[in-house]
């Protein structure tokens, strides 16, 4: 099986391929809030009864921001401030989207913002190292000698953790860091990983594939996949290829192999 993923100035699209024939199908608009997006946003109101602050996102994007997903609270643990002693009305904060809301309720964001990757999950304002539940005590022991962070920083082992080389760690953990340098850098703020990064992990076993990004190649690369990326101008001929498959399953009558057929009604 191989992906193969095609981008655009405004959508990502995915496939999943095997032997020709499409298997799985994903896109997303690159703009779209989803879990894991980085947005800039300014605090609108406080709500002391809760504990949390509502956040209006440069699109005009509601949010929310419990007061124990603040870097304040974070800084001050144990202790607990108040939500005005973490945050300010009008003030401009980096957030991450954690959990989608369905309205009326608004997304929920936090600012201990994450980066993922194949062995380790970092936290650049986390301030303490956790482990995968799978993992040993014994294992956990050995990881915790491996890496040295700052106070602020905090990481998680992931259970391929124990597989990985003191090198490997190292590489990731310096690549995770350069991301959210990055980051803090950029024009714009989108997903932090792109949509067929995120699938790879999902399905691991699948080692193959064809993008069009060099961050794509890099990032797929380090979850150890064998990456081909495309250098030809506008579009994939595979995901043309692929639109013509998908066309196909959308009509009201779909033909399987051997002569048999769907029929599809609403």
């Amino acid at each position: 099986m191989r992906w193969i993923s095609e981008q655009t100035a405004s959508l990502e699209r995915l496939a999943l391929v095997e032997g020709g024939r499409l298997i799985e199908y994903h896109e997303r608009m690159r703009d779209e809030i989803r879990v894991g997006t980085f947005v800039y946003a300014k605090v609108d109101r406080l709500h002391p009864t809760l504990g949390a602050a509502f956040l209006i996102a440069t699109d005009g994007t509601p949010l929310y921001l419990p007061l124990n997903e603040t870097v304040e609270a974070l800084r001050r643990y144990p202790d607990v401030p108040t939500i005005g002693q973490a945050v300010q009305v009008g003030q401009t904060l980096l957030v991450q989207v954690v959990k989608e809301g369905v309205a009326p309720k608004q997304h929920k964001v936090t600012q201990n913002i994450t980066y993922g990757g194949r062995y380790l999950v970092y936290f650049p304002y986390g301030r303490r190292v956790r482990f995968s539940r799978k993992l040993d005590l014994v294992v956990q022991r050995q990881l915790a000698e491996q890496l040295t962070t700052t106070e602020e920083e905090g990481i998680l082992y992931r259970t391929e953790a124990a597989k990985a080389s003191i090198d490997e760690l190292k590489q990731e953990l310096q690549s995770l860091r350069i991301r959210h340098k990055e980051l803090m850098q950029a024009p714009r703020l989108e997903q932090d990983e792109a949509l067929i990064v995120q699938e790879a992990k999902r399905l691991p076993h699948v080692t193959d594939a064809l993008v069009m990004t060099r961050q794509e190649k890099e990032r797929l690369e380090l979850l150890g996949l064998s990456v081909e990326r495309s250098l030809r101008k506008g579009r994939l001929p595979e995901m043309e290829a692929i639109d013509g498959a998908i066309e196909k399953a959308m009509q009201r009558v779909v033909w399987l192999d051997g002569g048999a057929y769907l029929l599809i009604e609403e």
